[in-house]
Protein backbone atom coordinates (compact mmCIF):
# COMPACT_ATOMS: atom_id res chain seq x y z
CA UNK A 1 0.00 0.00 0.00
CA UNK A 2 1.05 3.32 -0.75
CA UNK A 3 1.39 5.48 2.35
CA UNK A 4 2.09 9.14 0.91
CA UNK A 5 5.92 10.47 0.05
CA UNK A 6 8.80 10.26 1.96
CA UNK A 7 8.21 13.44 3.55
CA UNK A 8 4.89 11.38 4.92
CA UNK A 9 7.42 8.19 6.64
CA UNK A 10 6.85 9.28 9.86
CA UNK A 11 3.23 8.29 10.06
CA UNK A 12 4.55 4.74 9.87
CA UNK A 13 7.40 5.03 12.35
CA UNK A 14 7.60 3.25 15.90
CA UNK A 15 4.88 4.05 18.47
CA UNK A 16 2.63 5.29 15.89
CA UNK A 17 -1.06 3.60 14.72
CA UNK A 18 -0.17 1.33 11.62
CA UNK A 19 3.56 0.07 13.15
CA UNK A 20 3.10 -3.27 14.04
CA UNK A 21 0.01 -3.63 16.16
CA UNK A 22 -2.90 -4.10 13.60
CA UNK A 23 -0.89 -7.32 12.26
CA UNK A 24 -0.49 -8.93 15.12
CA UNK A 25 -3.95 -9.40 16.62
CA UNK A 26 -4.63 -10.37 20.18
CA UNK A 27 -1.48 -10.65 22.20
CA UNK A 28 -1.26 -13.63 24.90
CA UNK A 29 0.11 -11.66 28.19
CA UNK A 30 3.92 -12.84 28.36
CA UNK A 31 7.32 -11.57 28.96
CA UNK A 32 9.79 -10.18 26.31
CA UNK A 33 11.64 -13.50 25.20
CA UNK A 34 7.95 -15.74 25.46
CA UNK A 35 6.74 -12.63 22.83
CA UNK A 36 9.59 -12.96 20.21
CA UNK A 37 9.18 -16.66 19.85
CA UNK A 38 5.25 -16.23 19.56
CA UNK A 39 5.89 -13.67 16.74
CA UNK A 40 7.99 -16.72 14.87
CA UNK A 41 5.18 -18.95 15.21
CA UNK A 42 2.44 -16.37 14.34
CA UNK A 43 2.32 -15.10 11.02
CA UNK A 44 0.17 -12.41 11.44
CA UNK A 45 -2.88 -11.01 10.51
CA UNK A 46 -3.89 -9.54 7.13
CA UNK A 47 -5.31 -6.28 7.82
CA UNK A 48 -8.00 -4.11 5.06
CA UNK A 49 -5.98 -1.38 2.72
CA UNK A 50 -8.90 0.89 4.79
CA UNK A 51 -8.08 0.21 7.68
CA UNK A 52 -4.60 0.65 6.82
CA UNK A 53 -5.49 3.89 5.94
CA UNK A 54 -7.24 5.10 8.56
CA UNK A 55 -4.49 4.30 11.03
CA UNK A 56 -1.87 5.94 8.87
CA UNK A 57 -3.94 9.11 8.72
CA UNK A 58 -4.63 9.16 12.65
CA UNK A 59 -0.93 9.21 13.49
CA UNK A 60 -0.05 12.53 14.95
CA UNK A 61 3.95 14.04 14.71
CA UNK A 62 6.18 13.91 17.47
CA UNK A 63 9.32 15.77 17.34
CA UNK A 64 12.11 13.17 16.78
CA UNK A 65 13.02 12.55 20.69
CA UNK A 66 9.54 12.22 21.57
CA UNK A 67 9.23 9.63 19.03
CA UNK A 68 11.76 7.43 20.43
CA UNK A 69 10.17 7.01 24.02
CA UNK A 70 7.70 4.20 24.57
CA UNK A 71 4.18 5.52 24.27
CA UNK A 72 1.92 5.70 27.41
CA UNK A 73 -0.90 3.35 27.60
Amino acid sequence: MDLGTLAESWRSEPNTPVYIRPYLGELPAMGVADFLRWTLRNLGIAVPAAQVGELVEAAVRRSAGEARLPSAG
